[in-house]
């Protein structure tokens, strides 16, 4: 029996197109309203950063995501180019 192996460009599609559905708020910050304890303060300091880290980690991911329709599109043309074998006569 012959087995035909296939990427799936609609699940590569599919996959991506949840990836592009996470957004990072922008403008949004963290704020200290009436605490002057230094660590507290440190402590927005830090996660504004981290927000603004995590806008820069998304929008990465999400650029790489975008390639893996087109991959999968080429991977689909060279699987219907081939025949695979699994085992069988």
């Amino acid at each position: 029996m012959v087995e035909k192996i296939a990427s799936n460009e609609a699940v590569a599609q599919s996959a991506v197109s949840s990836i592009s559905k996470v957004s990072i708020p922008k403008g949004k910050k963290t704020s200290l309203s009436q605490s002057t304890v230094p660590s507290m303060k440190t402590g927005v300091e830090v996660s504004n950063q981290l927000l603004s880290n995590l806008g820069k980690l998304v929008k990465s991911v999400q650029t790489q995501a975008d390639k893996f329709p087109q991959l999968a599109k080429v991977m689909a043309e060279r699987d219907r180019q081939q025949t695979f074998n699994a085992g069988g006569k």
